[in-house]
């Protein structure tokens, strides 16, 4: 589930009473590429919707602005695996009482994956920054991956007029899993670079993040139409043209390339590469990536 599951909403329709409604989708990748496996949820017609919900939101009865994301000691951006998040948190009541902070942990940038058993429960580690909090599975942690953050002392309560600001982090975290592109995950520029290494034909991409955290990517492209594009403006011969269009294996980068990739071609000439590193298969707004890799 996570950010992937909340985002992708599917209405499906019955045409007729009685009538089964099917699909299939052939997939033009590489099963390893899929990192992280996007979900849907089903919306009944007439139904609204499930609103997108956290990684981080306020429990029954409390309240807070969106997160205020940091990186280790909480400071910093955010890294692959290691993150902080700050709240300043309200309560409905007119005297301090405990508050509620819920953790989708199976989203971004906890990226905890299933099975969900308590124990061991979640795979990295919560701690309070400067702070004592308790971290524990809800009852649904089960089918939901979710937790819930509370505090440990009555110093730490919050009212309606009295807030309590409040810092969490989540270390040795899964590496990010691979989300489509979006206004929340990252967007690929339109400019690919076509490079070479040796009479092999290298392309070059850039993805820019849209999140305060680091999600998984993955660089796409048509590869008919980049060839024929670079046929038109006379960078490559039609004889090359003709002979790397049969290409499918992606691999390596041009000499001297730091983020190098791999990937493969589909039936369809959809290229989809992903880089080697942790550096070069996440990225967050503050952190554009670029990759290349070499058909064969």
């Amino acid at each position: 589930m996570g950010v992937r599951a909340r985002r992708l909403v599917v209405a499906l329709i019955a045409m007729a009473a009685g009538t089964a409604l099917g699909a299939s989708v052939t997939p033009t990748m590489s099963a390893w590429l899929d990192k992280g496996g996007a979900t849907m949820s089903i919306t009944a017609i007439g139904q609204a919707p499930p609103e997108p919900v956290g990684p981080v939101y306020p429990g029954p009865g409390t309240d807070f602005e969106p997160p205020a994301w940091s990186g280790p000691n909480a400071e910093g951006n955010p890294e692959p695996t290691n993150v902080c998040f700050t709240v300043e948190i309200t309560t409905d009541s007119s005297t301090p009482v405990a508050w509620i902070v819920m953790i989708e942990t199976d989203q971004p940038p906890f990226n905890n994956v299933p099975p969900f058993v308590y124990p061991p429960g979640f795979r990295g580690q919560f701690f309070g920054w400067e702070q004592s909090y308790n971290f524990a599975p809800a009852v649904d942690y089960a089918t939901t991956g979710r937790y819930q953050m509370t505090p440990t002392a009555t110093h730490q309560y919050a009212s309606e007029t009295v807030s309590y600001t409040a810092t969490a982090c989540a270390v040795n975290v899964p590496e990010p899993a691979w989300q489509p592109p979006g206004p929340d995950t990252y967007t690929q520029r339109d400019t690919l670079t076509l490079m070479r290494n040796g009479v092999m034909p290298c392309v070059a991409g850039t993805v820019d993040g849209n999140a305060p955290y680091y999600v998984g990517f993955t660089l796409s492209f048509d590869w008919m139409l980049f060839l024929d594009e670079q046929l038109t403006a006379g960078a490559i011969s039609q004889a090359e043209r003709d002979q790397w269009i049969t290409y499918t294996h992606w691999a390596g980068g041009p000499p001297g390339y730091v983020n190098q990739a791999q990937g493969a071609t589909g039936a369809d000439y959809l290229v989809t590469l992903q880089g080697y590193a942790s550096f070069s298969r996440n990225v967050a707004y503050y952190a554009p990536v670029e990759i290349a890799s070499c058909a064969y």
